[in-house]
């Protein structure tokens, strides 16, 4: 926000000096484009600019040439910005990099903070949890003693019917 609100303060008072030298439709000389404000967030247009438009000092004459306005669109390329080093629009393009190598520095930081909570989660659960691989181990284990065990009582009921039939 203080980098933001440094631009608005740096445009406000720029746009305020050089609007107040010009003149306006009616020949009258300019007055604040802006409020007078510190912040991005308070910066509003002049109320008697926004309800006439006629009272924009677009000309640096009272012949209305329109020469005002031309020098204060050209105020985003005047070095107004770190001590009169820096253009306004370089300051805020480099203020919107900043920006955005912060968001996708965050971004990686929560991709690597889940990856490595997702390894956790497993690490615990391979101490912790059931191993499906093991349980497959032991119910394989489990059905081929059940399925011996069928057998052996197969050929114990078919030893005790041969002996039944020796002994008749």
């Amino acid at each position: 926000m203080k980098e933001l609100d440094a631009v608005a303060s740096a445009l406000i008072s720029a746009v305020n000096t050089a609007h107040q030298s010009g003149y306006d439709v009616n020949g009258d000389a300019g007055v604040t484009f802006f409020l007078p404000s510190a912040t991005a967030k308070g910066m509003v247009l002049n109320p008697a600019i926004e309800a006439d438009s006629g009272k924009i000092a677009a000309s640096a004459t009272v012949n209305g040439d329109g020469d005002k306005a031309r020098s204060i669109a050209t105020l985003q390329d005047s070095l107004l910005m770190s001590g009169g080093r820096v253009t306004i629009s370089s300051y805020y393009s480099s203020f919107l990099a900043t920006i955005g190598q912060d968001a996708a520095g965050a971004a990686n930081a929560a991709e690597r903070q889940q990856a490595i909570s997702s390894q956790l989660v497993s690490q615990r659960e391979s101490v912790s949890g059931v191993s499906l691989d093991e349980e497959m181990l032991s119910l394989i284990k489990y059905q081929a003693g059940y399925n011996a065990a069928g057998k052996l009582c197969g050929v114990v009921n078919e030893m005790l019917d041969t002996l039944m039939a020796l002994g008749e």
